[in-house]
């Protein structure tokens, strides 16, 4: 028969070659994943490895952060920080051991590590204000101690450049009139707290940072062109196989 030499040379290699077949396979595989991959980056939202920080990162790493009052001082103005800006709205998180004086906003500096931050803004100040949108003393119904989640707008304040500066997340209205009370902002858990206040933050996809369409385009490009450099390398390997056959003995 027409086939039946190639077909035999093939079956002789199968069997007299492992680490060629071995090879092969492997490249095989590879050439697989490499489209199932390109295939997937092409149709697919994929988030930017190289964005080290963005809005998600940023507001998970003040979720981390403790808010301490031992009393809360009252204090007439925010600290000075430079120029930036950003209020949020946010859940958060806020337990009192005894009642406090009315507040409409509760405040705190600190440095940029804290957040995450390098680049030049680990020791700049960073303040963040919160300002909660229910009254804290109505909702404890004057029993302490009272922990309860509470909706707040909360207001970050940094050097320009300190932020994520793509995909911003919601905004909202603070305003920074009446009594406030200072915070301390701890990374570790304090203790003997009269107020104990931490943001929460569940992830949004839509604030991640992802590759834009024309990288993914050059990334599909990449790996179609290794997968039919590999496809031939395949077929190059079948083909010796039928014309050579396995090792003669």
């Amino acid at each position: 028969m027409v086939f039946g030499k190639p077909v035999e040379n093939v079956r002789s290699c199968l069997s007299s070659r492992p680490p060629l077949v071995v090879f092969v396979f492997c490249i095989g595989m590879i050439t697989v994943a490499f489209i199932s991959f390109a295939y997937y980056i092409r149709f697919n939202e994929i988030r930017d490895p190289n964005v080290y920080l963005d809005w998600n990162t940023y507001l998970n790493n003040l979720s981390k952060i403790n808010f301490c009052s031992k009393w809360g001082n009252e204090i007439s103005s925010r600290a000075e920080v430079e120029s930036y800006n950003i209020s949020i709205p946010m859940m958060t998180l806020v337990s009192m051991t005894q009642q406090f004086p009315a507040m409409t906003r509760m405040f705190s500096v600190m440095n940029g590590t804290h957040l995450g931050l390098g680049d030049g803004f680990s020791l700049k100040n960073i303040s963040v204000s919160f300002q909660p949108t229910v009254d804290l003393h109505k909702i404890c119904g004057g029993e302490y101690p009272c922990t309860k989640v509470v909706p707040a707008c909360v207001t970050i304040v940094g050097p320009v450049g300190s932020f994520p500066n793509q995909r911003y997340p919601l905004t909202c209205n603070a305003t920074h009139s009446g009594k406030g009370g200072q915070l301390i902002s701890f990374l570790d858990q304090p203790h003997n707290c009269s107020l104990l206040l931490n943001t929460l933050h569940k992830e949004d996809e839509k604030l991640y940072f992802m590759v834009s369409m024309d990288q993914k385009t050059v990334v599909h490009s990449h790996l179609m062109l290794s997968s039919y450099f590999f496809i031939i390398v395949i077929f190059t390997m079948i083909l010796y196989g039928m014309l050579k056959g396995g090792v003669k003995r």
